[in-house]
């Protein structure tokens, strides 16, 4: 390829070498606006990452530390917090503990309410127990038992 182009610029394979690498080079060390937008790109991209793990951490935290304070739950529940998922009939407390405070309540009348948990993209229901009856959610995180 490399020596179709010489032929057609009248230049040798040495010299087109040559001026590709200097291309580069001033690309390179110009600091180019797209090279400085996919660095921008992945330093946010890596502090996301970091503050992600460093909230899970925290996550794991709260639900360790409630298991441990409630050595009254089922194994199943237990072990549902623990992983960070909910299980059908918690308590509101159990969720609290499973997903964190929410960022917003609302009442639904009857007693039941809607907690919202936009980081997660999910919403979870009470019903007129204050148990958790139904999660309107784009991730899988519920499960029946």
């Amino acid at each position: 390829m490399l020596e179709y182009l010489c032929s057609r610029q009248n230049l040798s394979l040495g010299e087109m070498k040559r001026d590709i690498a200097i291309l580069v080079a001033i690309v390179l060390l110009s600091g180019c606006a797209p090279f400085r937008a996919i660095k921008q790109h992945y330093e946010v991209l890596f502090h996301d990452i970091e503050v992600y793990q460093a909230q899970d951490k925290l996550d794991q935290a709260r639900r360790k530390a409630y298991t441990t304070a409630h050595p009254e739950l089922s194994e199943a529940t237990k072990a549902a917090i623990e992983r960070g998922q909910l299980l059908i009939g918690m308590s509101k407390e159990e969720v609290a503990a499973t997903f964190g405070r929410p960022t917003r309540i609302s009442d639904l009348g009857n007693e039941m309410e809607y907690w919202d948990y936009p980081n997660f993209h999910a919403g979870v229901e009470f019903d007129e127990n204050g148990k958790f009856s139904k999660s309107y959610s784009d991730i899988e995180k519920v499960r029946t038992i």
